[in-house]
């Protein structure tokens, strides 16, 4: 989600995280996460010796990027990363070529160099040392400047996890550290995890193609039905439905015009249910779940993003993509373990809590 193709953002905010052993893993690395009121990061060091910095976790984006010594406006009680301390910095071939990384709330400008990652007490599933120091080299963007409301996040960098050949999850396949390249986020209550490796034996995964994009994981054969005022089950108008599935996003969005077919369809309270199928002419969805699109209270309202009354739609406004094109963020992840696979290159969902 950048460059030329970007998953818009919804506002950011973050709990710090920090990784800690859990048993009876389901994968081959588990990621324990907290949670934040829109989004969800964790702990990751950059450089030898590392230079630690919270990080967002973004399966809507390709890029990892820290605050650089350039970039004097993004100094953060500082948090920037210094590359005269670290003894693994080494230049990029292109480390002079500016890039962009582009997101709702801003952008974010930056060169490219290698680094070593580290991730501290990652548990690993597959008889090495427990609470161990996990490191492996990637490619990490040093920004130059920042949209000034990347100031005041208490985050100070992204790892991107869209399907792209350079990311965190392939540097660890990469490196042998790795048996599979799979990755699943949960935000359920009392199971707020980052998954890496294979599926454990005792998960069933439902898988869905990805729509082979590598700016974002989704599936473009998605279907949004809802119950009418008649009792029966109806179908929005406009489908398939292309749904990017965005850890990094904060709330569901659509571009306007499918707002205004939702809430012309939807009998007020009503809830959204969101199919999914590998093939448009599949009679039955591989996998269906139900979110809730109209704000309830304002009082109650869950994230505070969206203001209006018990009628009006909980989304926010999508713009540069195609009408038919719905971006579940961490509400989703708050209700359904979510998988992506760069083996199989598709996108998984966990019935209930597993």
């Amino acid at each position: 989600m950048s460059k030329s193709h970007l998953v818009r953002k919804a506002a950011l905010a973050f709990i710090p995280a920090f990784f800690g052993f859990q048993t009876a893993l389901a994968s081959e690395f588990e990621l324990p996460l907290q949670n934040g009121r829109n989004q969800f990061a964790t702990l990751i060091g950059v450089g030898t010796p590392p230079q630690w910095f919270p990080m967002l976790l973004d399966s809507g984006s390709e890029e990892l990027w820290v605050p650089g010594p350039r970039c004097v406006a993004c100094d953060r009680d500082n948090k920037i990363f210094q590359p005269a301390s670290s003894t693994s910095f080494a230049f990029q071939g292109t480390s002079e070529v500016p890039k962009v990384a582009g997101y709702a709330s801003g952008e974010v400008y930056y060169h490219e160099i290698m680094e070593n990652v580290t991730c501290t007490s990652l548990s690993s599933n597959h008889g090495g040392p427990q609470g161990s120091s996990t490191v492996v080299r990637v490619p990490i963007g040093l920004t130059d400047q920042e949209s000034p409301i990347f100031k005041n996040m208490p985050f100070d960098g992204i790892i991107g996890l869209a399907p792209s050949k350079s990311n965190f999850v392939e540097a660890l396949y990469a490196s042998g550290k790795l048996h599979t390249r799979q990755m699943g986020i949960s935000l359920l209550p009392g199971k707020t995890t980052m998954y890496i490796g294979e599926v454990g034996p005792k998960k069933k995964v439902t898988w869905v193609g990805n729509a082979a994009h590598e700016g974002y994981w989704s599936a473009s054969n998605a279907r949004l039905t809802f119950i009418g005022k008649d009792g029966k089950r109806q179908e929005v108008r406009g489908g398939p439905f292309q749904v990017i599935l965005d850890s990094g996003s904060s709330v569901t969005m659509m571009t306007p015009y499918l707002q205004r077919i939702v809430k012309n369809s939807l009998p007020c309270g009503a809830e959204l249910s969101i199919e999914f199928y590998n093939n448009p002419t599949d009679s039955k969805p591989l996998f269906k779940h139900d979110v809730d699109v109209f704000v309830q209270s304002r009082r109650d309202h869950s994230k505070g993003l969206v203001f209006g009354q018990a009628c009006d739609l909980d989304l926010m406004q999508l713009q540069g993509f195609d009408d038919n094109t719905v971006v579940l963020g961490k509400d989703w992840f708050e209700q359904v373990e979510t998988w992506f696979s760069w083996e199989t290159d598709s996108v998984g969902f966990v019935a209930g809590k597993q």
